[in-house]
């Protein structure tokens, strides 16, 4: 199936790039981390095992990401997630799946929480739970390498990821690129402004399939994380795809597809 490029204005005055699968049913929002962009799920538009297919399916630009717009501010947890209630609200769906990675699943966390009646099932990829603020150096060493030239962005983030490929660090230097100061800044800042993901006494019933890296030393999910959802999430289940680091769905598609479908079928025959 083919996906069209949409730019999509929300009632609160942004307007989001998302490519769009027509469909029928509950629609499939899905979210991406930081520093990356809506395309990251594109192989959910392959029809197969794993692909909601059938279900319209939108993959977002978050706000400052992609070609989303980018303002000068306004990068806080909450300021996702208010986007994507607004784009709920806006498009009048009653139900909705959402599937997030890192970011994206925090986001997923935090608009479930406000709607919990509207959220079908969530599919959260490696969700960097429990919350914690990055060292702003990180994000501040990224902010300063994405002012540099395109080739030396390539050159230096394959030699701090030496396990990707060149076409890997050029992709990934593109959509750095693309990010915005903003981003990278409040990151670099601290962004949570004392929000607390999951949200506390708030019980999100929606079927939820949680999916972690296989390495321990790359994984966001932390040793706390399922004690955490688990008291928000009673209907959560956590699965684990071997040698994988933090972007799980980019390196192992299919044996994500393949535990997504299994537990959608489950879920469907009960």
């Amino acid at each position: 199936m083919t996906l069209t490029s949409e730019r999509v204005k929300l009632s609160n005055g942004l307007t989001l790039r998302a490519h769009h699968r027509p469909g029928t049913g509950v629609p499939v929002i899905c979210m991406h981390g930081i520093w990356d962009e809506g395309a990251y799920f594109s192989e959910l538009a392959v029809d197969g095992p794993g692909t909601f297919r059938g279900q319209p399916l939108y993959l977002v630009d978050l706000r400052g990401h992609g070609e989303s717009d980018k303002p000068e501010n306004g990068y806080g947890w909450q300021d996702y997630a208010g986007d994507i209630v607004c784009l709920i609200q806006d498009q009048r769906f009653e139900q909705v799946i959402l599937v997030g990675h890192s970011l994206g699943a925090l986001t997923s966390l935090l608009v479930a929480a406000e709607i919990p009646d509207r959220i079908a099932a969530m599919v959260l990829e490696d969700p960097p739970v429990p919350l914690r603020e990055v060292s702003g150096d990180v994000f501040g060493t990224l902010l300063g390498l994405k002012q540099k030239a395109f080739a030396t962005v390539v050159d230096e983030l394959h030699a701090w990821r030496p396990f990707m490929s060149r076409e890997q660090a050029e992709g990934s230097a593109r959509r750095l690129v693309q990010t915005a100061d903003g981003v990278l800044s409040e990151a670099s800042s601290g962004i949570s402004r004392g929000v607390q993901i999951p949200v506390p006494n708030v019980t999100i019933f929606a079927p939820t399939l949680v999916i972690r890296a296989g390495y321990e030393d790359q994984r966001a999910f932390g040793v706390e994380g399922p004690a955490l959802l688990g008291a928000v999430l009673p209907n959560m289940r956590i699965e684990t795809i071997p040698e994988t680091s933090h972007n799980v769905f980019r390196e192992k598609p299919d044996e994500y597809k393949a535990i997504v479908q299994e537990w959608w079928d489950a879920i469907q025959s009960t």
